[in-house]
């Protein structure tokens, strides 16, 4: 039943990083600890065991947050570093004309 928890707090934990900020992780953590004492009173744990589940439970959850979000955070700066592997040719095929970037000057008979 713990492990059921724990991992229940995680996947709670990573489902909030990527959209919610840290005021959702406040609310969650109240939601969280009060499922966590009423599965560990319902589960006859004694009351030392039932807070330390609580707890574990809140530190999961947070942790997996934190997780999550370092690891975006650390992919969009990856991403930020590289350039696009299509620019190198994008800025070679920039500087030749094609047929719709070139400006063609109207025919001479059409001119005042």
């Amino acid at each position: 039943m713990i492990l059921v928890l724990l991992l229940g707090s995680a996947a709670v934990g990573f489902m909030i990083a990527p959209r919610h900020n840290v005021c959702m992780v406040a609310v969650s953590s109240s939601i969280l600890a009060l499922i966590a004492a009423t599965a560990a009173w319902f589960g006859g744990f004694g009351l030392l065991a039932s807070i330390a589940t609580t707890f574990a439970c809140l530190t999961v959850s947070q942790m997996a947050y934190l997780l999550l979000l370092w690891l975006s955070m650390r992919h969009e700066e990856v991403l930020a570093d590289k350039p696009p592997h299509n620019q190198s040719r994008q800025n070679r095929q920039s500087k030749i004309p094609n047929k719709h970037t070139q400006q063609k000057s109207p025919p001479p008979h059409l001119t005042t």
